[in-house]
């Protein structure tokens, strides 16, 4: 199940941001998160299997000035080692 990410998932996001060498304490990334997610346009979703959170995607929106065009722009994804190359996001 793909889901949007809530402050309670933070502990279970801690393993995936370390793979990707961005290990944090758990007050760091709670303070990043709630700041992250409060901007318009900015979110965070989740892959959730059998309750062990196994991949994220962060994403950051931007309305242009000169056109009526909008840019969302990955800010963050990571699957875990162990689920990578299964299809996380097409059956989920």
């Amino acid at each position: 199940m793909i889901r949007s990410a809530i402050i309670d998932d933070t502990p279970r996001l801690l393993p995936l941001l370390s793979e990707l060498g961005y290990p944090a304490a758990l007050e760091d990334l709670n303070r990043r998160f709630l700041k992250f997610v409060k901007n318009p346009g900015f979110g965070v979703a989740v892959c959730e299997m059998n309750e062990e959170i196994t991949g994220l995607v962060a994403w950051t929106k931007t309305d242009y000035l000169i056109s009526d065009a909008t840019r969302f722009s990955i800010a963050g994804i990571v699957v875990s080692t162990s689920h990578r190359g299964v299809g996380i996001g097409k059956n989920s």
